[in-house]
């Protein structure tokens, strides 16, 4: 992910192993049978779609959503 200033107005740390509990978390409480979509439209809502979806992939996720085809491609 890209390293921002710490001196900047605002800033958001992402944290790949939060991404992947995060994901866990939701895999293990949906029934039996169901499944998760991982949304990565829009940069994954600024977190980095490319990054995100690869440590989805890496936990076994299906799925992953975009608004558009072109997002997708």
């Amino acid at each position: 992910m890209k390293a921002v200033s710490r001196n900047a107005r605002c800033y958001v740390e992402i944290s790949r192993s939060r991404i992947a509990a995060n994901y866990r978390a939701v895999r293990d409480a949906v029934a039996p049978g169901s499944g998760v979509i991982g949304v990565v439209k829009a940069d994954a809502y600024g977190h980095g779609a490319i990054e995100v979806a690869r440590v989805l992939a890496r936990e076994g996720i299906e799925w992953l959503a975009v608004s558009s085809v072109d997002e997708g491609v």
